[in-house]
């Protein structure tokens, strides 16, 4: 299975604050080419989905590690991770945020349609 993974403006923000990203990343990644439907569909957001990454940087395993919310086209093989929780900040994101991130996933699918 091909992928592209592509890290939106929120993801890169977070990840510049680790230490360790190059590793988290190619973690993540494989965690999803392994099973591209890992974690749990989001109601609401169109497909997205969540699903938990250990911090090992904080000891802490999948329970008490990161959310990670992220979109998979397979029409043209694209991945969009859209966004990133630290169990310690907050369980989910805002019901507004889940509006934003809606739209934002509705241009996503059309813009694949038109590549397609």
């Amino acid at each position: 299975m091909l992928r592209t993974f592509i890290y939106t403006a929120p993801i890169e923000q977070r990840l510049k604050e680790m230490e360790n990203k190059e590793e988290f990343c190619r973690g993540i990644e494989i965690e999803i080419l392994n099973n591209i439907t890992v974690g749990d569909l989001v109601p609401g957001l169109a497909g997205a989905r969540k699903f938990r990454y250990s911090d090992p940087s904080r000891g802490k395993g999948k329970r008490g590690g990161f959310r990670i919310f992220f979109l998979d086209l397979p029409l043209v093989e694209k991945v969009y991770f859209l966004y990133l929780l630290s169990k310690g900040e907050t369980e989910d994101i805002t019901a507004q945020e889940k509006k934003e991130f809606k739209k934002y996933i509705d241009l996503l699918k059309k813009e694949a349609k038109h590549e397609k």
